[in-house]
């Protein structure tokens, strides 16, 4: 005997992303996301010192919000105030075209003040593969995520916080980068309640 769910009474709700639903692995793309090696790499960092931007970057112990260090970034001269000026870089990120990944941080500033994240390639022409937001930062640990859909299908991604808007302080920790779970979405019928579920 068919049940009918009878009558649509209004549209699809997202209620939730699937994550931990048996099958789902969520893989992370970022090595020492947290900052726990005794050196910064594998990140790397740039400075535009052509223009007169000076910054400079150290593992933090004292003030962490997450394990035993974090990144801290104390940007001196913001030179012509131009974000990618002075930035801290992931290389070797793989992504898959038409794949929706989440990113993920914790971060805060001395102040109120606004970085960018982006992906994309290493290597000139430093195409861009899904992925550039503004967010601003506050005095407070704050854990961030963005979602986007790669653009490409790669290996030689570079995930890159740039910093280099004004003089302050930056601090980050907990980076990742993981695929993101399908999407469970909810319908209300006349008869009952429908679980949908959609695929990034």
């Amino acid at each position: 005997m068919v049940r009918r769910a009878g009558l649509r009474l209004g549209p699809a709700l997202r209620r939730c992303p699937a994550r931990g639903l048996a099958g789902t692995v969520a893989s992370d793309h970022v090595s020492d996301g947290g900052f726990e090696n005794a050196a910064l790499a594998p990140w790397t960092t740039w400075v535009n010192t052509d223009v007169g931007a000076a910054a400079t970057f150290q593992l933090e112990s004292s003030d962490v919000a997450d394990g035993q260090q974090a990144l801290r970034a104390d940007v001196s001269n913001a030179g012509q105030g131009v974000d990618w000026h002075i930035a801290v870089q992931h290389r070797d990120i793989s992504i898959v075209q038409g794949q929706s990944y989440d990113v993920m941080f914790m971060a805060k500033g001395s102040a109120s003040q606004p970085i960018s994240i982006g992906l994309q390639k290493q290597v000139a022409n430093w195409d861009n593969y899904g992925l550039w937001q503004q967010v601003t930062l506050t005095p407070q640990w704050t854990k961030v995520q963005l979602t986007f859909e790669a653009s490409v299908t790669a290996v030689d991604g570079e995930l890159g916080f740039s910093i280099g808007v004004v003089v302050g302080t930056v601090w980050l920790d907990g980076v990742q980068i993981t695929e993101h779970p399908a999407d469970v979405f909810t319908r209300a019928f006349t008869n009952g309640l429908a679980v949908l579920k959609r695929h990034a």
